[in-house]
């Protein structure tokens, strides 16, 4: 009944009473009424604070996407638990949370439709072959996440000089322009097991440890049994065969002794420079390569969100001790994006990383004034100079000391010596792409393309300084008996440390 037919069934009962009487009744009602009315409601928000078990069915209802990304940063370590011969299973501790029965929903319309499980790759960025130049537009997470992580470690200081010349951030050193970083890319063999993943084990050990005590203090055995079910349907779904195939497609391609370079593209400021060796992965086939879908997939994860619906309900019915159930979501779903969004190591997405002999190079944003009168050179010459490096491969002369060393003193071309341990002297994109071209053959030529986009030869017209000219025009006159002497060169290290 509203307050206005409160008012009228007192004023009809009553007909006789005064005016003044009337109103100060009605005062009276209203008032009444109204404190009636501010006490339900403070009554009502007290339960739900109280015990809010209405809202945890539409907290399991979020977030689905988080779920997705911790899978695809966790998955991929596998253990043999019935012997040597037995198949494979894969463990990946991601904790139950809020948005886990979103994700079982989103994931049943990823393997029936686009019959996938891994998210698109969030880091745009390209896979160049440095014996071809050719470029590829990379599509595999792992690969994305391997150059994001790398970004976000080795930070490079952007911005712009406030003189032209000088970073704002320091008065003594100048901006950085490039950051180049050389590995050796070794023989995959298990994921790293880093503090992200054992986290996941830590935060399922807690919500556990919560659950004991609403049964051990109230006999609720409710929120144990939601606990245990929340995180066996996770370990069910991370153990799904597709996940790791799709997460290495193309990791069957091994033996690549290619170099290949990670990067952006042009206008950003890193490269990963790869030295593949025998039993490595090719990450050109890696960088777009996709799985086979499995014929199961569909099927089980039509169960995985059948199973996560009866959950759901399960939550629903339970109208006691919710706090437990809100703060055992709480903390998985901080786990779910800790996990989707640390940066790792790249071992621990089996990228198994030796750092080369230079491993960093870092040019400087800096203007230097082009001094060379012109920028003919002498070919023949330029071969001459690495003459000898075709007669090491044939197997006629012992290996150039200058070639390890890469020391004038020990014979090293002048036009191949390095800038390395000088401060403030590679200037400019160009000039880390000219100290990259000296330590490994070809690569600084491919990524020329890139930055300076033009034909894997040497372009006259995507050159302004003559002593560039004068370099690109020798090293790419040069590039394939550099490029045979430094794989053979690491073959004989490599050989060296072996033994």
């Amino acid at each position: 009944m509203t307050l206005s037919n409160i008012d009228n069934s007192i004023i009809a009962r009553y007909p006789n009473t005064g005016s003044a009487s009337a109103y100060s009744l009605n005062l009276n009602i209203s008032q009444a009424f109204t404190r009636s009315m501010f006490d339900k409601i403070s009554s009502d928000l007290r339960d739900q604070w109280i015990n809010p078990g209405d809202i945890l069915s539409l907290l399991l209802l979020i977030g689905g996407d988080i779920v997705q990304k911790a899978i695809a940063q966790l998955v991929g370590y596998t253990i043999r638990p019935f012997g040597k011969n037995s198949p494979k299973i894969g463990i990946a501790p991601v904790a139950f949370s809020f948005g886990w029965v979103a994700y079982g929903f989103s994931n049943l319309i990823s393997a029936v439709g686009e019959r996938r499980l891994m998210p698109t790759a969030d880091c745009p960025c390209q896979v160049v072959n440095c014996a071809s130049g050719f470029s590829r537009t990379n599509v595999s997470w792992a690969l994305g996440r391997l150059l994001r992580d790398h970004e976000i470690r080795h930070e490079v200081d952007r911005t712009n000089p406030t003189d032209q010349q000088r970073s704002a951030k320091s008065s003594e050193r100048l901006a950085e322009s490039l950051r180049i970083d050389i590995f050796e890319l070794e023989e995959p063999s298990k994921p790293s097991l880093d503090m992200v993943w054992w986290l996941g084990w830590v935060t399922i050990a807690a919500q556990i440890s919560i659950a004991v005590v609403p049964w051990a203090l109230f006999r609720n055995w409710g929120v144990m049994m939601v606990v245990l079910c929340g995180n066996f349907l996770a370990l069910l779904t991370c153990a799904l065969p597709q996940w790791r195939e799709e997460k290495w497609a193309g990791g069957d391609f091994q033996n690549s002794e290619n170099v290949t370079c990670l990067t952006r593209g042009n206008g950003h400021l890193h490269i990963m420079v790869f030295i593949g060796h025998k039993g490595s992965p090719n990450l050109e086939v890696l960088a777009t390569a996709v799985s086979n879908p499995r014929p199961e997939t569909p099927l089980i994860s039509l169960v995985l969100a059948v199973l996560w619906t009866c959950l759901l309900i399960s939550v629903s019915g339970l109208k006691e001790h919710a706090w437990f159930l809100v703060g055992i979501g709480g903390i998985g779903m901080l786990q779910n994006v800790y996990a989707a969004g640390k940066t790792r190591d790249p071992a621990s997405a089996n990228f198994h990383l030796k750092k080369f002999r230079m491993p960093t190079i870092i040019a400087k944003r800096q203007y230097k004034k082009d001094e060379t009168t012109d920028a003919d050179v002498d070919l023949d010459k330029a071969l001459a100079d690495v003459a000898p490096l075709s007669e090491w491969e044939k197997g006629k002369i012992e290996m150039p000391k200058w070639l390890e060393s890469m020391e004038v003193r020990d014979g090293l071309p002048t036009w191949l010596k390095t800038l390395k341990g000088e401060e403030n002297e590679i200037a400019n994109v160009i000039g880390a792409l000219i100290e990259l071209e000296k330590w490994v053959p070809t690569a600084g030529l491919a990524m020329l393309q890139v930055f300076f986009p033009g034909s894997l030869g040497y372009n006259d017209a995507s050159m302004r300084d003559n002593s560039h000219k004068r370099f690109w025009k020798r090293a790419y006159h040069t590039k394939d008996v550099r490029r045979r002497a430094e794989r053979k060169r690491s073959e004989v290290e490599r050989s060296r440390i072996e033994v």
